[in-house]
Formats: C-alpha cells, structure tokens, sequence
C-alpha cells in the first residue's frame, strides 16, 4: 500500500467534488439535442423537452437570466404540458426562425411557437 492510498478524498469548497461517471447518465441533454432561436441582439436555447434553458436579455454578452444548460438549479423556463417530457415534433416553420413543438396529450394536441423577435434597432 502506497502513501497515496491513504490520503483523505480532495474537497473542494463545503462540498465534496463528485465525479462524473461513464456509466452514470449526464443530467444534461447533448448540446446537438437544442434548437436555437435568434433576434440578431441575443439568442435562446431551447432544451429537447421544449424548456428554454439558455437565455441572455438584451444582448448575448448579458448575464443570463436563465442557465440550466450549465447548472440544473440555474434555472429555465418551460410551456408545455405537464407530464409529458417528449414532444412529437420539433421543427422550423420554413423560411423562419420559429421553433414549432407539437405535443400530443390524453385530450388533444398542443402547439407551441416559439420565438425572439426583432424590435426596433438602438443607435
């Protein structure tokens, strides 16, 4: 038995850093699963069960209001319904940068269109 081997674990803060195992699957979807929306100032990121998991107000280089991409507790915002954490579509309307997600639920569908639009341009 080595030195080494009887070394208390590392810490890190209060808390204990916790590896990521491989076999352990990532909380986070991957980065490839999200869409992206757009209105020239800022962008969005939207997570494959339809949460906007990413977003900087007004421009790209703001904090972020909402930042679960990074930290699960950062915080998201979701409209879809409850329950029900794969929606059947997600596309493009043609030609646009809306994301289309159609659920499908007990008692019928649900349609969400998300955007950022482009308002007037400062300076």
């Amino acid at each position: 038995m080595s030195a080494d081997d009887n070394r208390a674990p590392a810490r890190h803060g209060a808390r204990e850093r916790q590896e990521q195992s491989a076999a352990a699957p990532s909380p986070f979807p991957p980065i490839a699963d999200y869409a992206f929306l757009s209105n020239c100032h800022t962008g969005a990121l939207v997570a494959p069960d339809g949460a906007i998991d990413w977003l900087c107000v007004p421009r790209f280089d703001a904090p972020s209001v909402f930042g679960s991409l990074l930290d699960r507790e950062a915080g998201s915002f979701r409209f879809g319904p409850f329950g029900i954490n794969h929606p059947v579509t997600r596309i493009y309307e043609p030609g646009t940068n809306v994301l289309v997600t159609t659920w499908k639920t007990s008692s019928g569908w649900i349609l969400v269109r998300d955007a950022l639009t482009v308002g007037p341009r400062d300076h």
